[in-house]
């Protein structure tokens, strides 16, 4: 639903400078609950969770001047997860 939303409201302000994005975190890591995290750090092809700070980095590319062109994207930050011919390996 928030993809859709995005989109659609991507279209319509198109050509006024402002741009509309979605950031799609996978397992990030934020110290609540620790025995999660672990499993989760262990599931995905990264072998890890995401910190807060790499979810930041993306949202502070889509907000920067430089990513002015990307407008109704899905910015998937998941180590993998969204690879399923990655996992599990062999």
């Amino acid at each position: 639903a928030v993809v859709g939303l995005s989109r659609a409201l991507a279209l319509e302000v198109i050509g006024s400078g402002v741009t509309v994005n979605v950031v799609a975190p996978g397992y990030i890591a934020t110290g609540s609950q620790l025995a999660f995290e672990k499993a989760a750090a262990l599931a995905g092809p990264a072998g890890r969770s995401g910190t807060p700070a790499e979810i930041a980095a993306c949202v502070a590319f889509l907000a920067h001047e430089s990513a002015s062109f990307v407008t109704g994207a899905v910015l998937v930050a998941d180590g993998g997860h969204n690879l399923p011919e990655a996992w599990p390996p062999g």
